[in-house]
């Protein structure tokens, strides 16, 4: 995560030390917002039968069930389907097991591999806000696939 190529295309600082990156892992893990109106889904991905890790998978769900997702895969581990696999996981779970309408997904528009990702996944493109692209996937396009 101190890699500064993760955060090219966000508006976030790589944590400055490992006590920064485990505050802020924590405040990832208490699954609630502040406020608690949404819900904060958080996974982290390793190669399967190995203690290496490939990324990690984040979800909002808010209460008119809809969501917004994003992600984060680990340079070493980049263009190999890793996001493509998870991302595809964390929709199907969103759709049946918190029954989200729609699903969102916030992309700087430098980011080609994210864009890439995003139609791949059936996303569709909506106007965006600011200088970011918003992508869209209803539910019943996730159960038609």
């Amino acid at each position: 995560m101190s890699d500064v190529r993760l955060f090219t295309y966000v508006d976030q600082a790589p944590p400055t030390s490992e006590q920064a990156l485990e505050m802020r892992y924590r405040g990832w893990s208490t699954g609630l917002s502040p406020d608690g109106s949404e819900r904060w889904l958080n996974w982290a991905a390793r190669l399967r039968g190995t203690e290496d890790y490939v990324g990690w998978f984040q979800a909002t769900v808010r209460a008119d069930r809809t969501a917004e997702i994003a992600y984060v895969t680990f340079v070493d581990h980049q263009r190999h389907g890793y996001a493509k696999e998870g991302t595809a996981a964390v929709i199907a779970h969103l759709v049946r097991s918190y029954l989200v309408t729609s699903i969102v997904a916030t992309v700087d528009p430098r980011n080609e591999a994210s864009i890439a990702l995003a139609q791949a996944l059936g996303l569709r493109a909506e106007t965006g806000t600011g200088k970011d692209l918003r992508f869209v996937i209803d539910a019943q396009d996730v159960t038609a696939r």
